[in-house]
């Protein structure tokens, strides 16, 4: 492997964590002002801009950290994990 190859390898993975971590952030950001309690409803959902500007820049191959970003955001948001 080149060098220039280890310099986009590098390059594609800063993008993807950090997709992914605008996407878990900005949800972060917007959860307390959801409309129940108990649930992340809000009118406003800026993560999906972030998902759509992702994906309008680089592409579909974007789409897994997309992904991981919303899943650690549902994985966080559960409070109590139910008994087997």
């Amino acid at each position: 492997m080149g060098k220039l190859e280890q310099s986009k390898t590098l390059q594609k993975s800063a993008i993807y964590i950090l997709v992914a971590a605008a996407y878990f952030l900005s949800a972060k950001a917007v959860a307390p002002l959801s409309l129940y309690e108990d649930k992340i409803v809000t009118a406003i959902w800026p993560p999906t801009g972030i998902a759509l500007s992702a994906l309008f820049i680089w592409g579909y191959t974007v789409w897994p950290s997309i992904l991981l970003g919303a899943f650690l955001l549902n994985l966080s948001a559960v409070s109590v994990l139910p008994a087997a």
